[in-house]
């Protein structure tokens, strides 16, 4: 998290907005995911919504740096709900009203995390391809 967070001043923000905010997000990460990348409801108690983060090992530094990005911007969207989220049925029904469902599975998505993504990336590849000095 901090590669990326120093890669993405994206990443850096999206942790800092993340801190004050009523929602926990467990960071993994594996190999063979079906996805770079993805967020997944754990639960809730009062008044906290618990989240896991996974993200897929194999991927360039840049792609997992956007990843993160991508995650970490649904984990705001989650937080910024005007509702809490307690449940898979109130995060569809959130993603209803910002996004939409891309599987029967019940993956969601949303331009703002698809924007988030496409910038984090764009950061993190000048950052690894600018020269020293």
């Amino acid at each position: 998290m901090a590669d990326a967070a120093r890669r993405s001043p994206t990443v850096a923000q999206l942790l800092a907005q993340l801190e004050d905010r009523d929602v926990v997000v467990y960071i993994g990460s594996g190999t063979g995911l079906r996805a770079r990348g993805l967020l997944n409801f754990l639960g809730y108690g009062e008044p906290m919504t618990y989240l896991r983060m996974s993200i897929e090992l194999r991927q360039l530094a840049a792609d997992r740096t956007a990843a993160i990005a991508h995650e970490l911007m649904h984990a705001l969207e989650i937080a910024e709900s005007p509702t809490p989220i307690r449940g898979e049925a109130d995060l569809l029904q959130l993603y209803q009203r910002i996004g939409w469902q891309v599987s029967r599975s019940g993956d969601v998505e949303s331009e703002r995390a698809r924007v988030t993504e496409a910038r984090a990336r764009g950061e993190a590849v000048r950052g690894t391809t600018r020269s020293p000095g």
